[in-house]
């Protein structure tokens, strides 16, 4: 029963739409920013259709998300659990088989559940997508010649810019050509989501598809590029090195960037999110035009966001940043009242708001408080096991000093203010409001302030027992990347998740 909402969510009964309960979709913008998004104020119009359906959705202007990688994070939304609870982290890639996730919940209360991916780790091979009965992948099986056409329709034949370009020359990880470029999907999702609605007849839906467009290696079309940038900034795109090796390179002051290959950088993850922007509408379009957007309960969220430069720092992974915490999150339900909250949320809520939204009972584990409702204590994020170099990485410059990113970190937001610490004695404290690029650090200043911040992240994580590794059973067991068949593999080397095959 639906009580107790905000935004004058009918209360007392479950929208009747579909079997009396109304379909879900999760649509997970894989490494997308906030502040780069029109939606959000971004000076380039880079997600005007997202921009167009959040007028009748809720914006929440300051969600966070649970943790700084694919694996974490997708976790923490699935389970509602931050990673000290749950334990999927760079050192156990796998979500265990005892924990109860949105998809399952959804699944018992009689919803066919269905997904579908871009990310091999949100696949089999961390069993993130437990409780699905249909996942639908872009890089392999039914959809991967859809999904590579798409790709490579948005090729250039003069762009040298990544692994993934025609014209590529560089050094470093290339981009297997056996897998035929079968990484930008969210067409083809739109495309397998509406079928699989149009077959279902009365029986609700819950779906969940993630978007790889703005994950590196970016080859947005010349479409997108054109429409937010200059002639001489698309031109730009095309000849600049935004490979994965210059990234990591300039991490680790190895390849130092020029001021006009930053701007080549940010400039293709803009016009990789107007290709995105434009996949997430062609989906609102088919929900639309077979009435079912209105009755539909979407949510548009990110995993985690991505370093652009700033500080020296790229890609995502290694740091607690803003740049990669602050997450887009827009809520539509039938009966859910538009409008902005400027309150601070976890992408860990989503979970319990879904469950509101839908009519469902709670679920019987700890989970965390929903967005859609109103607290006071602080939003926490965490990052377990540090992640470590890649190995390619280590190999190209094997005197790094090995601690460099090798940190675990505890970060709690409140009020205005972000605290974050790390397990080797690193302490931040910043005033967001008056300080978003974190530059000035208060914590020797106010010390009450950092002091009652790690009293708020205890308070909050309290409900949540500690991961037991004892309570795994025989089948939780990661899937290393080169035990995957060879297109899996293959992608996640491209995408600076595994070593190359020998």
């Amino acid at each position: 029963m639906v009580v107790g909402l905000a935004f004058g969510v009918a209360c007392g009964r479950a929208p009747e739409v579909a079997g009396d309960r109304p379909h879900v979709v999760i649509l997970m913008l894989d490494t997308v920013r906030a502040d780069h998004m029109s939606v959000y104020g971004y000076g380039r119009p880079t997600t005007p259709r997202l921009a167009a359906f959040a007028e009748g959705a809720v914006t929440f202007d300051r969600a966070q998300s649970a943790g700084l990688w694919t694996v974490p994070a997708h976790a923490s939304l699935f389970t509602g659990m931050p990673l000290s609870s749950h334990g999927a982290d760079a050192a156990w890639i796998w979500l265990d088989d005892r924990f109860l996730t949105v998809g399952e919940w959804f699944g018992q209360h009689g919803y066919d559940t269905w997904a579908f991916s871009a990310n091999p780790y949100v696949s089999e091979s961390s069993h993130l997508l437990q409780g699905f009965e249909t996942v639908r992948l872009s890089f392999r099986g039914p959809d991967r010649d859809a999904a590579a056409l798409e790709t490579t329709a948005k090729l250039d034949p003069s762009d040298a810019s990544t692994e993934l370009s025609p014209a590529w020359a560089g050094e470093g990880p290339g981009w297997p050509r056996h897998i035929t470029h079968a990484k930008d999907g969210g067409r083809t999702a739109a495309t397998a989501l509406l079928k699989h609605l149009d077959g279902v007849g009365d029986q609700p839906v819950f779906a969940f598809i993630n978007y790889l467009e703005a994950h590196h290696p970016r080859v947005p079309s010349r479409a997108a590029r054109e429409a937010v940038l200059t002639p001489e900034a698309v031109a730009a795109t095309y000849v600049h090195d935004l490979s994965l090796r210059h990234l990591m390179g300039g991490m680790e002051g190895r390849l130092p960037w020029t001021d006009a290959e930053r701007a080549a950088l940010v400039d293709a993850y803009d016009a990789s999110l107007v290709d995105l922007d434009a996949a997430v509408g062609e989906l609102l379009d088919g929900l639309k035009a077979r009435n079912l957007l209105e009755q539909t309960v979407v949510v548009v969220v990110a995993d985690h966001g991505e370093h652009l430069g700033e500080e020296d720092m790229f890609d995502h992974r290694w740091s607690v940043r803003q740049p990669l915490m602050h997450v887009p999150l827009i809520v539509s339900a039938p009966g859910l009242k538009p409008g902005r909250r400027g309150d601070v949320v976890s992408t860990m809520g989503v979970f319990a708001a879904l469950t509101e939204l839908a009519g469902l009972p709670k679920p019987p584990t700890p989970h965390w408080p929903s967005v859609l409702g109103s607290r006071t204590g602080a939003v926490v994020a965490e990052s377990g096991a540090p992640v470590p170099r890649l190995p390619w990485v280590e190999a190209l410059w094997p005197d790094l000093a090995p601690r460099r990113w090798n940190r675990r970190w505890q970060v709690a937001w409140q009020e205005t203010y972000k605290f974050a610490r790390s397990d080797d004695g690193v302490v931040r404290l910043h005033d967001l409001a008056t300080d978003p690029a974190e530059v000035e650090d208060l914590a020797a200043d106010r010390p009450g302030l950092a002091d009652a911040a790690v009293r708020a992240m205890v308070a909050a994580t309290r409900p949540f027992p500690p991961y037991d590794r004892q309570q795994r059973s025989p089948m939780d067991r990661p899937r290393p990347a080169l035990t995957f068949d060879e297109p899996m593999a293959g992608q996640l080397e491209a995408l600076g998740y595994a070593e190359p095959s020998p």
